[in-house]
């Protein structure tokens, strides 16, 4: 019998020899990868290991060859064709942080995705030194139509600072949307917003709703959702009225503040799923993630604050709602900072 070798890199210092192999040897049961550990047909340096054996890094881990056609690595060729160049906010060892353009999905999708583009970047600067249980990821989500920040992982050590901390509310995320109406004052807005348990882990589009004293607490999921809405200017666009709003999310929903402003009057325009009305043009949907405030002083080395420019398509809406009407208002001269 014939045996592949795979050197563990620093991303897998420290982790469980079977929570290694799971991650490239994907296609295998539990129960087949236990066994093969059990008889020793995977081996750390050569020796017979338990599956709660800590892999150090430059352990040499050896998998029987007639595993290598449902070897699930890092270092496979590359599954997509390069068609979008990414702007980086920022990037170190730790994290990257993109300014994700319109239409395009973080993950899956049946064309190009954010998430293959990232890792055969961090493949390419990395080939001589890949972990085997650790490929970069985002560590939060934004829908396919929604631009803005968007943050990679690039070491295990940072992924897990970031999911920490947006665990423990110390990061603060800004978002700067058009929706429909004339909004003149501040809105908080608490709900507990409803998802059907079974689409939680489903990727495709869903529509959710606030919850009631009707929901079916046996097919849908209830989660409390806050959205601050404050508004920058109004305008109109195509003889609508229209409001330049800010929103702050301390809790991060799913479509939290498309479903938020549609059900207390204030649909996104072109969010013709939550009752926007249609938009032509190259961008149908006008959701940015605009700003992210961080921790000052962080052991991962990322600025107090990041901040994404408004996609083109964005910038002229804005500025042709402004300029229809003379009777405008700018509620917040925080709008310079926006355009």
């Amino acid at each position: 019998m014939k045996f592949l070798s795979f050197t563990a890199a620093a991303d897998d210092s420290g982790r469980r020899i079977d929570r290694v192999i799971r991650k490239w040897l994907a296609q295998n049961s539990l129960s087949t990868l236990y066994a093969y550990i059990r008889k020793g047909l995977i081996k750390v340096n050569n020796k017979k290991v338990s599956a709660q054996y800590r892999v150090q890094e430059g352990d040499i881990i050896t998998v029987p060859d007639f595993s290598v056609s449902i070897i699930q690595h890092s270092n496979c060729a590359s599954k997509t064709t390069r068609q979008i160049i990414l702007t980086d906010l920022f990037c170190n060892e730790y994290i990257r942080i993109i300014n994700k353009p319109y239409g395009i999905s973080v993950q899956g999708g049946q064309d190009i995705n954010i998430a293959d583009i990232v890792a055969e970047d961090y493949q390419s600067r990395h080939s001589e030194n890949t972990s085997l249980s650790f490929k970069p990821g985002p560590l939060h989500r934004l829908d396919r139509q929604t631009t803005g920040i968007l943050v990679f992982s690039q070491n295990l050590i940072g992924a897990q600072w970031f999911s920490r901390a947006l665990t423990e509310h110390r990061i603060h995320k800004e978002y700067i949307a058009i929706i429909q109406g004339h909004m003149t004052h501040t809105h908080i807005w608490r709900d507990s917003i409803a998802v059907p348990h079974s689409h939680i882990k489903t990727r495709q589009f869903h529509r959710v709703c606030l919850a009631n004293k009707q929901t079916d607490t046996d097919t849908n999921r209830t989660l409390s959702a806050e959205t601050h809405a404050c508004p920058l200017a109004t305008g109109f666009l195509y003889a609508q009225p229209i409001t330049i709003v800010k929103f702050i999310i301390p809790t991060g929903r799913k479509h939290q503040i498309r479903i938020h402003s549609s059900s207390h009057g204030f649909p996104l325009i072109g969010d013709t799923a939550y009752g926007g009305f249609k938009i032509k043009g190259v961008q149908q949907l006008f959701l940015h993630a605009w700003r992210l405030s961080l921790p000052a002083n962080n052991s991962i080395g990322l600025p107090e604050m990041i901040q994404a420019p408004l996609p083109s398509a964005f910038k002229e809406v804005i500025k042709k709602s402004l300029l229809e009407k003379n009777d405008i208002f700018i509620l917040n001269t925080e709008l310079d900072d926006v355009l």
